[in-house]
């Protein structure tokens, strides 16, 4: 109820990845391709990662394109997110029962009042959706224990995961002697081990065959560390560097609106 009552105020001012997602998802609503052009042609986007566009493109064609809409369903999710927390961190105080419920309670309150969440679930942006997913993997893995179809459907939502947030596609690689090693490092544990593995692997590798058939590059997004990238070296689009980062933003923003693909990825060229 907050989300929705300050959205209006919230989206006034698109910033540049609201913007991209909005534009791809209603092109792909629209049969257009998965592109971030406004004009033909629409070139393919390589930046940005499938399964947050694809999530607006259907509420876009089932809900039609107003963004009230996706802001609600953005809201509940979010909402989701919080009683998914109250239900991780009542499992994790379980040997604690005298502040057990409290706890649970102080946990899922901290992220209901986050104000960045709250700004995220409603405006066009990623991390709602990205959080969500997250945490139902790890609520799946508490709840039902590590077993086949635990460690299948973990390693198939972080595959997900991944492909709506980039930066999460090593989690399970960094999971795995965890998981090995709390399991008794038993046949059965690198069994189950290598079926969450490759559970990943499956969702994600379509997207990596896509990008390195068209745009000559291995992986979801050719952005990943970018930003920390961008801030320690203060590179421009053409891969000099410069005095601050102002001058990295001001040629970013000089960039025509409907360039597509080049309003991001010159730098991205430059970064890599």
């Amino acid at each position: 109820l907050v989300a929705i009552r300050v959205s209006d105020a919230l989206t006034k001012d698109e910033g540049a990845d609201t913007r991209h997602y909005r534009l791809i998802s209603l092109n792909v609503a629209r049969g257009n391709g998965y592109s971030s052009a406004e004009t033909p042609p629409f070139s393919p986007d390589p930046v940005r990662e499938p399964v947050y566009p694809v999530f607006l493109a259907v509420c876009f064609k089932i809900m039609g394109e107003s963004v009230l809409p996706v802001q609600i369903l953005q809201s509940l999710i979010d909402t989701l997110s919080v009683y998914l927390i109250y239900l991780l961190a009542r499992h994790a105080l379980q040997d604690y029962k005298r502040i057990r419920e409290a706890g649970a309670l102080i946990a899922a309150s901290f992220y209901a009042v986050l104000p960045c969440a709250i700004r995220n679930a409603v405006v066009l942006v990623r991390e709602p959706l990205f959080v969500f997913l997250l945490l139902v993997a790890i609520w799946l893995l508490r709840r039902f224990g590590w077993r086949t179809v635990t460690a299948l459907g973990c390693g198939a939502l972080l595959g997900v995961g991944s492909l709506c947030r980039a930066n999460l596609q090593l989690l399970p690689l960094a999971l795995l002697p965890v998981l090995i090693y709390r399991n008794g490092r038993r046949a059965e544990a690198w069994r189950l081990a290598s079926m969450f593995v490759a559970a990943h692997v499956l969702v994600i590798l379509p997207w990596y065959a896509r990008n390195y058939t068209s745009f000559g590059f291995v992986g979801i997004s050719p952005t990943l560390g970018i930003n920390l990238f961008q801030r320690t070296w203060n590179f421009d689009l053409e891969g000099s560097k410069q005095p601050d980062l102002r001058a990295v933003i001001r040629r970013a923003t000089e960039l025509p609106d409907n360039s597509g693909p080049d309003s991001l990825y010159p730098l991205t060229v430059a970064y890599r």
